[in-house]
């Protein structure tokens, strides 16, 4: 599983999303986060991280438009068997990838798409625990 972080100036929440993607119950987690030409501290706090844990991998790129850093990551994380989108603003609880990789998988068993499309606030589990908020308010 690779989480994909697209990041321009997402200083202020990084930390708490990164962290919150490093607890998460699914271990078998890689992070390459794309810092987008940001303007603030972003930059430091991803190499920071990225020195202190080898599942994080990091990309510095100019100024881009959204589009064009989520492509580039794409192609940064060919291979993966899933991709999971997270905002450098996004804070996931801890059972998050785990319930997304269940979802995923039980929709190829069953021979259905293969992309799991999640609500925009918020994710439930099947028995109706909250696992993902979005947009951390601080």
């Amino acid at each position: 599983m690779t989480i994909a972080v697209p990041c321009f100036n997402g200083a202020q929440a990084l930390p708490i999303s990164v962290n919150s993607l490093l607890a998460q119950t699914y271990h078998a987690v890689n992070l390459l986060i794309a810092n987008d030409g940001s303007e603030d501290e972003s930059l430091e706090i991803i190499k920071k991280f990225a020195a202190a844990n080898n599942k994080i991998q990091y990309l510095d790129l100019p100024r881009n438009n959204a589009s064009k850093t989520r492509n580039i990551i794409l192609e940064k994380a060919k291979d993966y068997d899933f991709l999971c989108w997270c905002d450098c603003g996004d804070e996931l609880l801890p059972n998050a990838i785990f319930s997304m990789v269940y979802q995923a998988q039980l929709k190829q068993v069953n021979g259905s798409e293969k992309i799991v499309v999640l609500p925009l606030r918020e994710i439930r589990t099947p028995n109706g625990k909250k696992c993902f908020t979005s947009k951390i308010s601080r």
